[in-house]
């Protein structure tokens, strides 16, 4: 599959389109949500409405990237 994919690629585009959409490819792929809450206030509400998992995922993802607030609440006890 991926291999037809290259060669119609080579064949009905320059190589710099076909690199860019590759690029596009691998983005879609990659950029898959982790967790179905993508905010702190969803992550939250996740918690609020007792679905654990999908709150620690989305505060862990969070706090990875840097968010202060989520750091707080996965090192705290206070929900």
């Amino acid at each position: 599959m991926l291999s037809s994919f290259l060669r119609s690629v080579s064949i009905h585009g320059t190589w710099l389109q076909g690199m860019a959409a590759l690029a596009l490819m691998a983005l879609a792929l990659l950029g898959a949500p982790a967790s179905e809450a993508q905010t702190f206030d969803e992550a939250e509400a996740a918690y609020k409405r007792g679905d654990y998992a999908v709150a620690f995922e989305a505060f862990s993802t969070l706090a990875e990237r840097g968010d202060a607030e989520a750091q707080y609440k996965l090192g705290s006890s206070v929900p």
